[in-house]
């Protein structure tokens, strides 16, 4: 089975079905039984009401995600409001780091903006 995903705001996505596991024109596509290593990401833009400063609270979205994915995948939780000035460094690093087979992105209407810089971008070691 082979089929193509297209949206306007996304790359273009191939996924081709066989026998044996699920192919992208990326690679393999990790199955449901897969460790897979996760990052949740929350957004650096800080609400106009209240400073950054004043944020040191975690996401409690992100967290309570992550506190209920399965316990054989690996998941991590940035918090970019605490590292605003230097926000792709600290993605490139995590990516590395970790090699995320997924990347979440926690999104208030505010941040759009933001988030779609962050999933453009190439936040990539190779891309430095």
């Amino acid at each position: 089975m082979h089929a193509e995903v297209e949206d306007s705001s996304l790359a273009k996505l191939t996924l081709t079905f066989t026998s044996a596991s699920p192919q992208t024109d990326k690679g393999p596509i990790k199955l449901i039984g897969d460790q897979m290593n996760i990052l949740l990401l929350s957004m650096p833009d800080s609400f106009e009401h209240m400073p950054a400063a004043g944020v040191r609270m975690p996401n409690g979205a992100l967290s309570s995600l992550a506190g209920n994915v399965d316990s054989h995948h690996q998941v991590a939780i940035a918090d970019l409001i605490l590292v605003q000035r230097r926000v792709r460094k600290t993605i490139v690093q995590l990516v590395s780091q970790l090699q995320p087979d997924l990347v979440g992105l926690s999104i208030m209407t505010f941040q759009r903006k933001t988030a779609k810089a962050i999933i453009g971008a190439r936040c990539t070691p190779a891309a430095q």
